[in-house]
């Protein structure tokens, strides 16, 4: 459960450094972007999208938070993640390429 632990504290890692850019975006819109630029649509779809992956990462920090402060919520987090049955209903669904394909159509259509 230890090692566990680790990866749940590298999850809440990378989701606030993913959290901290989000916001870094939205102060460079408040403050320093340009009146033409504020206008573009483009630059509105981008900075709702990372306002939207800003909430999300908040949101998935909390839970995490609570598992690791909470040993209950945690083995049933690991249980969650490790359940056979559901690791081969996403392998016959293609989770992996799935995964990575939908956040490559994100990253694209967000630059």
């Amino acid at each position: 459960m230890e090692q566990y632990k680790k990866v749940v504290k590298l999850r809440i890692g990378l989701f606030a450094l993913l959290l901290l850019v989000c916001v870094g975006l939205g102060v460079y819109d408040v403050f320093w972007a340009t009146p033409a630029m504020k206008v573009s649509y483009i630059f509105g779809y981008q900075c709702g999208v990372a306002t939207g992956l800003g909430v999300l990462s908040f949101v998935v920090i909390l839970l995490n938070s609570a598992a690791l402060r909470n040993e209950t919520k945690l083995k049933i987090q690991f249980n969650k993640e490790h359940d056979e049955r559901m690791k081969a209903i996403r392998a016959k669904a293609g989770m992996p390429m799935l995964l990575i394909a939908s956040i490559g159509m994100i990253v694209a259509g967000v630059v």
